[in-house]
């Protein structure tokens, strides 16, 4: 019963058993950073290029005034 517990919380995105890296996204951000919470991109496109599967992209609030390419899924 555990082991099936620990399968849908997994399935539901309760649980990240992927490991992914997160980036953040802020309107004061700079693309040269590390996309990281202390020091965030200011685009969505450097995100989009850098993250990778099983990554998480956080969009601090603003107006982002881009064309986005996402060149993975």
């Amino acid at each position: 019963m555990k082991v099936f517990t620990l399968l849908v919380l997994s399935l539901l995105g309760l649980i990240s058993t992927a490991g992914g890296a997160d980036y953040y996204v802020a309107a004061n951000g700079n693309d040269e950073g590390a996309g990281s919470k202390d020091a965030p991109f200011a685009s969505i496109g450097r995100a989009a290029a850098v993250a990778g599967p099983g990554d998480t992209v956080h969009i601090g609030p603003g107006l982002y005034r881009e064309q986005v390419s996402f060149p993975r899924s």
